[in-house]
């Protein structure tokens, strides 16, 4: 798979660490649930979404008070995301491929070959969290460097 580092937005991401280090967190303490999630889509048919770490998702509106919401739904969204899921906002925002969202913000399925960090897991802390993306950005920055236009990362 071809990414394009032009799109990271590693400032962003470096706010979040940040705050899941020094700031006032209004989600914790949050345990991961052990079972996948299921919800109604607004088609009325089922969603599967598998655990993540929820909490540093419920925290973006604090981050970023300007650019994230939390709907009707309790779906939180970036303002600017036409398809208004949260998944596709958080690629979107953060300028993430779906491999590097599950790497930060799903237990066990990180790739810290490619990604740097550790496998996180259920029992994780948002410091645990806040390290992985201060690595994944530092790791991202310097691929970025030996190869500006674009890396592989397969």
């Amino acid at each position: 798979m071809k990414t394009n580092l032009l799109n990271l937005k590693s400032d962003n991401l470096i706010m979040v660490a940040q705050y899941l280090i020094y700031g006032e967190l209004h989600n914790v303490p949050y345990k991961i649930k052990e079972k996948p999630i299921f919800r109604i889509s607004k088609d009325g048919s089922f969603e599967y979404r598998e655990p993540y770490f929820e909490y540093v998702v419920y925290e973006l509106p604090h981050i970023f008070p300007e650019d994230w919401i939390e709907t009707s739904e309790s779906e939180i969204i970036w303002v600017l995301d036409e398809e208004k899921g949260f998944k596709t906002s958080i690629e979107k925002f953060f300028g993430l491929s779906e491999e590097a969202f599950l790497h930060l913000l799903m237990p066990g399925r990180q790739n810290i070959e490619r990604f740097g960090g550790k496998i996180l897991n259920n029992n994780s802390t948002h410091l645990d969290i806040a390290m992985n993306i201060l690595e994944f950005v530092y790791k991202m920055n310097i691929r970025n460097l030996i190869s500006p236009d674009t890396i592989f990362l397969n």
